[in-house]
């Protein structure tokens, strides 16, 4: 994981790749309220350039927030965006540590980019030892419908302005039911050309394996929701993404 994201890092937010996560997040804060969550703290895992963050330091100031993630070009950016009203950490998820009190921990559009069912499972245990008792872990995940549905896009521009151009390259591995997107960045700073690439991975990970795990990993499932916040009991054809939302035991 960490390394891919290097060439993005300066052009992320620009080029609209935090835009559904910043999306969701106000979504899913008014509905944990509505269920009566309470907490100060909260833990941004995978949080990227900071989008995230950045929404809840403009929109809920008085919380506490910490973000994570294993890209440091990624930090760098996040950091200067928001500066002293987050606290960061360069961890990889599946190895977290001292982090500890957490009210609400919210991993979004990052579980799929997860390895194995085996490290997913150390993450979900991870993540349990940050939470206080009771509290939520919110997270979405693309199912193999949206995955495969995404790669079927090919080739695609993404930006196209006068100082940046973006494009991406998309595929699904049916046999490893693996996503793959491939990004060409060219990108002008100083007046010179430059060119990078970044590559990003999701895996597909059955959502019936996924609730078993957080239960093993002493969470209790509250909910499941569809892309457009309904609930779901299981996922059924056309779903595309699905939301858990958990409480630690």
């Amino acid at each position: 994981m960490a390394g891919e994201y290097a060439a993005l890092a300066p052009v992320y937010t620009r080029s609209g790749l935090a835009d559904y996560s910043v999306r969701v997040t106000e979504r899913l804060h008014d509905y944990a309220q509505a269920h009566e969550w309470m907490g100060r703290h909260i833990l941004d895992l995978g949080c990227g350039t900071g989008a995230v963050m950045n929404w809840f330091v403009q929109n809920r100031p008085r919380l506490q927030l910490i973000g994570v993630d294993n890209e440091p070009a990624m930090l760098n950016v996040a950091r200067e965006k928001i500066g002293n009203a987050a606290q960061f950490y360069e961890q990889d998820l599946r190895s977290l540590s001292d982090i500890r009190e957490i009210d609400m921990a919210l991993a979004i559009n990052v579980i799929n980019e997860i390895d194995s069912i085996r490290e997913l499972g150390a993450v979900f245990e991870n993540v349990h030892k940050t939470l206080n008792p009771g509290k939520l872990f919110i997270f979405d995940l693309h199912t193999t419908e949206g995955l495969a549905n995404q790669g079927a896009v090919g080739d695609q521009g993404i930006v196209d302005e006068p100082d940046l151009a973006v494009f991406s390259h998309n595929d699904y591995d049916y046999e490893q039911q693996i996503y793959t997107c491939e990004y060409t960045i060219f990108n002008q700073v100083e007046g010179e050309w430059a060119r990078g690439n970044g590559t990003r991975k999701l895996r597909s990970f059955p959502v019936q394996a996924v609730a078993v795990l957080l239960r093993r990993s002493g969470f209790e499932i509250s909910t499941l929701l569809n892309e457009n916040f309904n609930r779901l009991n299981t996922p059924t054809p056309g779903t595309l993404r699905v939301f858990f939302i958990a409480t630690k035991q």
